[in-house]
């Protein structure tokens, strides 16, 4: 197969992958180690966030007629690439974390879809709320107002009964 038909599947391939993603975080690893790499791939594994890492040609023409095009100006140098898939935060995440025990990985910038963001809203994205933790908060937000009505409810017949005990024992002095 020549190498172009390979380049082209690899594109398309990775394309198809980008297109299905919520997130694309793009980090420059330079000075990485390969044990530290072999862990950053370890955690994404179970993070479910896949780490490529290609050249910038080959992630311009995947990226290009995705939402993440964006992400073209970001490309210089070496790059790696993670996507990630079911949380939007969950690359975000991943990269701050690994960032606090490997200083030279860096990030250039991430995507969320049509916009670039810059490596300072990292950790806006990295404290996104999981699905669950959303529904949950969503959840408590809309039980609170009926809780509330019901403690008060509540207190108004306690303190009814408070009264008419207090005045029933008066009445029995």
């Amino acid at each position: 197969m020549p190498n172009y038909e390979l380049k082209a599947e690899q594109i398309n391939a990775l394309s198809e992958q980008v297109s299905n993603a919520s997130c694309v975080v793009v980090g420059d690893y330079r000075g990485m180690t390969a044990d530290q790499m072999d862990n950053l791939r370890k955690l994404s594994r179970s993070e479910n966030v896949h780490i490529k890492i290609l050249k910038n040609t080959l992630a311009k023409r995947a990226l290009n007629g995705t939402q993440f095009s964006c992400l073209d100006d970001v490309l210089k140098g070496p790059v790696m690439l993670a996507l990630a898939f079911e949380e939007p935060g969950s690359a975000a995440k991943l990269i701050k974390r690994v960032m606090k025990d490997v200083d030279v990985l860096s990030v250039k910038g991430l995507s969320l879809g049509d916009d670039l963001l810059g490596p300072e809203q990292l950790t806006a994205i990295a404290e996104l709320p999981n699905r669950e933790q959303a529904l949950s908060m969503l959840l408590g937000n809309l039980k609170a107002p009926t809780t509330k009505l019901a403690q008060t409810l509540q207190q108004t017949y306690t303190k009814l009964a408070y009264a008419l005990n207090a005045y029933n024992d008066t009445k029995a002095n």
